[in-house]
């Protein structure tokens, strides 16, 4: 969060975020997507009325053990004390520019939800407008244009690596079973991130996935 990290980062995370919000702009006005891990679909309904670029504090491109990350900082906090959406803690990025473009995507986002060009809700769409993926009995339903969502390097992850990290996550996540109510629980990044491997299983035409069997397409 913005207040944790240091003076020099704090001036950082603001300078960066004016020339990524101008990117975020161009990249609504053209009509691209963001990424499905960083839509507006990954993003709690609770979050929604925080999430406005007077509320943006800057974003935090940085590097960790597990990869580059990217945080986008709010002035004020959202419900449930969240200030800040990221990339995902665990996985992380190949590169600062996988960075870079992750932290656009979820620009893009707040411009969306703030001009009212994402649903609120996934019930506020006709279900013919999504399809659904199955994690465990949990449906993530998934908006019509998640092909384009999937960013390359995700693409090009062999879906074996895919299913591997699904079952990582569950574990670590799950280890009594998934529910609406523990996956509703997770980090926004956390559920960005399975709606991401959902999109990437779906589009190699798997519908559902379970770790003990792994996934099964139909």
């Amino acid at each position: 969060m913005a207040d944790r990290l240091d003076a020099e980062a704090q001036r950082n995370a603001k300078r960066l975020l004016k020339p990524l919000l101008v990117q975020a702009q161009v990249k609504v006005r053209s009509g691209e997507p963001p990424a499905a891990a960083f839509g507006p679909g990954a993003v709690p309904a609770a979050m929604w009325p925080s999430l406005k670029r007077s509320n943006l504090a800057g974003v935090h491109i940085y590097h960790t053990g597990t990869g580059w990350q990217a945080d986008i900082l709010l002035k004020t906090s959202a419900p449930g004390d969240e200030a800040i959406i990221g990339t995902d803690a665990v996985q992380g990025c190949s590169t600062r520019e996988e960075a870079v473009e992750a932290a656009i995507d979820m620009l893009a986002t707040v411009i969306l939800i703030e001009t009212g060009q994402a649903a609120p809700t996934t019930e506020a769409q006709s279900a013919e407008d999504h399809l659904t993926f199955e994690l465990e009995g949990l449906p993530i339903t998934l908006e019509p244009n998640f092909h384009e969502a999937v960013p390359q390097t995700v693409r090009d992850i062999p879906t074996s690596d895919v299913k591997q990290t699904l079952i990582r996550y569950l574990s670590a996540d799950f280890p009594n079973g998934v529910t609406r109510d523990a996956f509703a629980a997770l980090p926004s990044e956390r559920r960005g991130s399975y709606v991401g491997l959902a999109a990437a299983l779906l589009q190699r035409g798997v519908l559902e996935f379970r770790r003990e069997h792994g996934a099964t397409a139909k």
